[in-house]
């Protein structure tokens, strides 16, 4: 199957031609709409989110870089950014809510409480090692780790091939084992 590659169509965005930007919308679409449902967990969110990206994409059309003849990573990262900036909200207005009213904290038991701590702290951790990696690595890491595409549904995606996915991956893997390993090092 040939790889399609974005440059043509982004550079013709960059120009003002919405008919390619329409098939760069189609392209990807799904796939921001998915990594933001699996970020916010709600439909409307989701779907807010990746309408944001898009009119993020088309406004800073002239500045975006494509990486690995794809534009598919600057849209998961943005995609990224602005679901964490709304989970960071959430929290923020839930912590002045549950301070507001006291229940939260009183109503649960010191062992979900710490159970609660310690998944936050394992998403953290696991956010912070996956921030860390370069863009088209956090791609990876979407569409084949979370997202459970196949490498050469990856690769078609990125328009590289299958054994540059699969090596690109196992170096992911083994960074993100050193960096959380290296974290449990300093809880303990």
């Amino acid at each position: 199957m040939p790889v399609i590659d974005d440059r043509a169509f982004f550079e013709a965005t960059a120009v003002g031609d919405s008919a390619a930007f329409e098939r760069l919308y189609e392209k990807h679409i799904a796939s921001v709409y998915r990594y933001a449902l699996q970020m916010l967990r709600n439909v409307a969110e989701a779907e807010d989110v990746a309408q944001e990206v898009f009119i993020l994409a088309w406004v800073k059309r002239t500045k975006i870089r494509i990486v690995d003849k794809s534009v598919l990573p600057w849209l998961l990262v943005t995609t990224r950014n602005l679901s964490l900036n709304r989970i960071k909200k959430a929290h923020r207005n839930a912590r002045n809510t549950s301070l507001d009213t006291g229940e939260a904290v009183a109503l649960r038991s010191t062992h979900d409480a710490e159970q609660l701590v310690m998944s936050q702290m394992l998403a953290a951790a696991i956010e912070d090692a996956v921030d860390e990696l370069s863009t088209t690595d956090q791609t990876l890491y979407f569409l084949c780790i979370s997202e459970g595409l196949s490498y050469q549904k990856a690769a078609d995606a990125l328009g590289v091939t299958h054994s540059v996915v699969r090596n690109r991956l196992a170096r992911v893997r083994r960074a993100l084992q050193t960096t959380l390993a290296t974290q449990k090092e300093g809880l303990s």
